[in-house]
């Protein structure tokens, strides 16, 4: 584990006892300041999965946000792999620094949900979307009101809400609220021409 404490008390306050992580020690700042560029590290906790060692070769990152697989204990896709999809009722980390394409639909259906994961699978795949990070919101528990709330998107509907969210850039973000069925077509023309720009005051 590398600290962010304030001063050693509370380090040495967190690592008393039977904590069953190794440290770095809280002195050496140099270190923590090298850990936190190496892996990218924007907010705290975070949590990094490594794979093994090889040889001499630096233990590759399997995953350098894996807070959302815990806290929804998902243990069972150890080791982690980052995700095509994600829910945001379990894990917003991404949303602080990619643009992500978030689906509200907390009134969904089964079959809704099921036709939603599965043309998100497909948007996943398309070369042009490769930076873009894909949301669903199926519950309105968590930051999913607040961000309702926040994007101005109203209270629930019986159709999906596409917002797009850049944070990164300026805090943008693009909604389309749909009237009709939800497609494969219908996200990728989202993607493609967005619309109207918007801003998180």
């Amino acid at each position: 584990m590398v600290s962010s404490d304030r001063n050693k008390q509370a380090f040495d306050k967190h690592f008393t006892g039977n904590t069953p992580f190794l440290a770095l020690p809280y002195e050496e700042d140099e270190v923590k300041t090298d850990f936190i560029s190496y892996f990218g590290i924007t907010r705290i906790p975070s949590l990094i999965m490594l794979g093994p060692k090889s040889g001499d070769k630096v233990r590759p990152i399997i995953n350098a946000k894996i807070k959302g697989f815990i806290e929804g204990y998902k243990f069972k896709e150890f080791p982690f792999p980052p995700a095509q999809i994600n829910d945001l009722t379990l894990d917003a980390d991404e949303i602080y620094d990619a643009r992500c394409l978030i689906v509200f639909s907390e009134g969904a259906s089964s079959i809704l949900k099921s036709n939603i994961l599965n043309t998100l699978r497909k948007a996943c795949t398309f070369p042009s979307n490769r930076h873009i990070v894909f949301y669903h919101a199926f519950a309105s528990i968590g930051i999913v009101p607040h961000l309702r709330k926040a994007l101005g998107i109203g209270i629930l509907e019986d159709f999906p809400v596409l917002v797009l969210l850049d944070i990164p850039d300026d805090g943008a973000y693009y909604v389309q609220k749909l009237s009709r069925c939800f497609n494969d077509q219908t996200v990728l023309n989202f993607l493609a021409h967005p619309g109207k720009r918007h801003q998180l005051i």
